[in-house]
């Protein structure tokens, strides 16, 4: 192996001739013996699929049978057919039985007569499918006889008639019995494969299992009936695989040719592409590929190389930019999580609560602040459902109503709304400045809608709605807001849950998001309008790495 490691371009035709050729044309030979091979497998496969075939829809067919063998027993005509012992009142009872359930028997064609009778008054009353079926009435009435015996109640058996075998299914009831005859070889897909395979395969029927290992059979779960088939054993060629053989060895003598005059024209651009190459892997990545004399897909390789390394270097910068950017964001977004004097405002209260013995009301406050605390430092890479999100707002205004707030959460929200995603604290941002910042004295009022829409060039998008009645943004505010750079963020020391949401926007969505703030009369409105975003297991990182 260390050898092939040092081969020359110059040198690679001589190589490809004895490294390729010879175990091309060792392949080739396996390769049409395992050809062979695999077309007697198949051929194999063929016939065991029809004898599986065969036997499967001759039990259905059996199964079949035997139900409308058991439904001509139901009847009142049966009932008293066996158990009358009058001649007169025997055959006026079997000719109604025989013609009720004939249509019914004689529907499957594997079935060569049915036979009505009544031992106690020697009563016999076959029909037969067929002409040809006449001349085996001696043989199948000596064989109704021995298996109609009184108290027999269902009998499934298989007898040979001029050495053929027949299967019998008899019902009998104290001095009477149906009995149905089924010849297995009658059934359609027996005599369609036998039709498909006579040249090629052998089907039959026997009740002993034959001793030539040539010959295969397949027993019949619900009789001792077997399937035997054989067929000849053949290892052919195709004419597509004879055709296919010409132009493998037609391209034994044309590939040794097309490798000479191809190593001759590639072989010097390829040396100095490669000698490029080991100056570029070797750190030099201001070197770049001379332009060369040669096929169109060298040519196009050394170029699309020298366009890698431009795009890696272009991309190795921005991605320094953006890399800072993100973690400036996410910065902000871990300051924006802890709130140290909400925290303590709540063990106080809670620490009041455990004084008063309000256990309940304590439970329940630690309750919420826990789910609020795992919701606010939740991982920031991944994606939420709107459902969590509007959850971590009610956790959040059920601690604050616990605190002495009087806030009232309103929500409305279109039916396919809930399973979307969103960005964490996204709205949770707002509902808590909405509280901390409310400048009316009286309860406060915080509604949420959001529904889907489609834009102009047919995007379905979300809109996410925030009004409160806590008097509305200052003008101060919404003058800075309107005013925005988010392609140079900084740092901030106030707002930062707004400058942080909206440039979260930003880095994932781009400008296909929009944050907009303004005043409704007391009220201050939020609307923040997103692509709908159904995938939860995507990762924010997807959407900022995408560039």
């Amino acid at each position: 192996m260390k050898f092939l490691n040092h081969i020359k371009l110059n040198n690679i035709f001589n190589y490809v001739t004895v490294f390729l050729l010879i175990p091309f044309a060792v392949t080739l030979i396996l390769l049409f013996a395992y050809t062979a091979y695999t077309t007697r497998i198949h051929q194999q496969g063929i016939f065991h699929t029809a004898a599986d075939d065969i036997a499967e829809n001759v039990e259905a067919s059996l199964v079949g049978v035997m139900n409308e063998t058991r439904m001509a027993t139901y009847s009142n005509d049966f009932i008293y057919f066996c158990n009358s012992s009058s001649y007169e009142s025997v055959d006026r009872y079997g000719q109604t039985v025989m013609a009720e359930s004939q249509t019914g028997i004689f529907s499957y064609p594997e079935v060569v007569c049915m036979v009505l009778n009544n031992t106690s008054c020697g009563y016999y009353l076959p029909s037969f499918r067929s002409f040809d079926a006449l001349f085996l009435r001696q043989e199948m009435e000596d064989i109704v006889g021995t298996l109609s015996a009184e108290g027999t109640a269902a009998v499934l058996t298989v007898r040979e008639v001029n050495r053929l075998p027949y299967i019998f299914c008899s019902i009998a009831d104290r001095y009477g019995s149906i009995t149905t005859v089924v010849d297995p070889r009658k059934n359609p897909v027996y005599a369609n494969y036998c039709s498909i395979y006579k040249e090629n395969a052998a089907f039959d029927f026997s009740v002993s299992v034959p001793e030539d290992r040539r010959v295969f059979s397949k027993a019949l779960p619900l009789v001792e009936l077997n399937l035997f088939y054989s067929y000849p054993a053949r290892y052919p060629l195709s004419g597509i695989q004879i055709t296919l053989l010409a132009v493998i060895l037609f391209l034994l003598v044309l590939i040794p040719l097309s490798l000479w005059a191809l190593t001759r024209s590639i072989s010097k651009p390829l040396n100095l592409i490669s000698r490029s190459m080991e100056a570029i892997t070797a750190g030099d990545f201001d070197q770049r590929i001379p332009p060369v004399n040669s096929i169109d897909d060298i040519c196009a390789y050394a170029k699309g190389i020298n366009m890698m390394l431009d795009a890696v270097k272009r991309s190795k910068e921005e991605e320094i930019d953006s890399c800072m950017a993100a973690v400036q964001a996410q910065l902000q977004y871990f300051q924006l999580q802890i709130r140290p004097h909400f925290y303590l405002n709540c063990m106080k209260n809670l620490n009041s609560l455990i004084d008063l013995k309000e256990y309940d009301k304590a439970q329940l406050l630690i309750y919420a602040l826990s789910k609020y605390i795992s919701h606010a430092f939740s991982d920031a890479k991944t994606f939420i459902t709107i459902r969590d999100e509007l959850e971590a707002i009610q956790n959040y205004v059920e601690l604050c109503n616990s605190l002495a707030y009087e806030i009232h959460l309103e929500f409305k929200l279109s039916g396919e709304c809930a399973g979307m995603n969103c960005i964490p604290m996204s709205l949770l941002t707002f509902v808590e400045n909405s509280i901390k910042h409310t400048q009316t004295g009286s309860a406060l009022t915080v509604s949420i809608s959001i529904e889907t829409f489609y834009a102009g060039n047919s995007e379905k998008k979300l809109k996410f709605t925030i009004r409160d009645s806590g008097g509305g943004f200052p003008e101060e505010v919404l003058e800075q807001q309107n005013h925005v750079d988010l392609k140079k963020p900084m740092y901030r020391r106030s707002h930062i849950g707004i400058f942080n949401v909206r440039y979260r926007l930003f880095l994932v969505f781009g400008d296909k998001a929009f944050l907009t703030l303004k005043n409704d009369g007391p009220s201050a409105v939020v609307e923040i309008v997103t692509p709908c975003e159904q995938s939860s297991e995507r990762q924010l990182y997807e959407y900022t790495n995408r560039g």
